[in-house]
Order: structure tokens, then sequence, then C-alpha cells
């Protein structure tokens, strides 16, 4: 009876030693953040013409939700941020307020009358311009879509 016991104990000791350890537990993944800055200028824009400029981040703590600043704003609760209002203002610049795993960009552009539209976009990240583009959109019906990803 002593040898079933001890038999037992010793099992039971083998096991619980094995049953937690360390390694376990899900070690938190670390992200590569950047900070993200994007300038914005659109001219050329009438009442019926379009342009869209969409900004949306991925942030390393999924709870946070204020990622963006507009013209040195702090946009709280807002994780993306869209420009459209350009007849009243031509340049807006987008930064992320916290530092970011990635970012995305979308563009989107339509001229409706035979008046050109003109635009540029820059993007930095960490301070190092990584994107220009300057477009001229000429022409009834015509477009320019383009999406980018950091």
């Amino acid at each position: 009876m002593k040898r079933f016991f001890l038999s037992c104990f010793l099992a039971a000791s083998v096991l619980a030693m094995n049953a937690c350890s360390d390694d376990d537990d899900p070690q938190p993944q670390d992200f590569d953040t950047h900070k993200y800055k994007f300038t914005v200028t659109a001219e050329g824009l009438g009442e019926d013409e379009t342009a869209s400029f969409s900004f949306g981040g991925v942030p390393t703590n999924y709870q946070e939700s204020t990622l963006w600043k507009v013209d040195g704003q702090v946009r709280t609760n807002e994780p993306s941020v869209r420009i459209e209002d350009f007849p009243s203002k031509r340049t807006y610049v987008i930064e992320s307020n916290i530092p970011l795993a990635q970012a995305a960009v979308v563009i989107s552009c339509q001229n409706f009358d035979e008046v050109p539209i003109k635009f540029s976009y820059k993007a930095e990240v960490d301070g190092k311009v990584v994107k220009e583009d300057s477009q001229t959109i000429a022409g009834s019906g015509t477009q320019y879509n383009q999406q980018y990803k950091y």
C-alpha cells in the first residue's frame, strides 16, 4: 500500500511540474512601429468634381482609437481620417498621433467637366519621404484611383 501511495505521489509530482511552464504564456509580439506624415493638396475642384483622400492605421494596442491629427489638431476616437473638403482649403497635413505598425492611404479623384484638377501627395515615414505623386486629371469623366500601404 505504501508503494502504491508513493507511486501515485511521484506520478502526481511529475505531472504537476510539467503542467505549468513559462513557455505556455503567450509572448507579446514586437511590431516595428513608425510615425507617418502625409501632405495632400488639391486645386481646380468645382462643385461637380470629387477628391477624396482616406488614411487608416494599425496601432500596436488595438484598444487605441485616436490615431491621427490633421493640421496639428488631434482627431479623438478616429481610427481613420477622410479628407474631401478641398474647395474651402487646398492643403492638408495628416500625421499619425502615435507610432503605428502599418498605415494605408486611398486616393480617389474624379473630374466631371473640362477644367483640370491638380493634386499632389507626399508620404513620409519616420521623417523620410517614401512617396511623392502629382497628377492632373483633365477631361470630363476622367478619374484617378490609387492605394498605398506602408
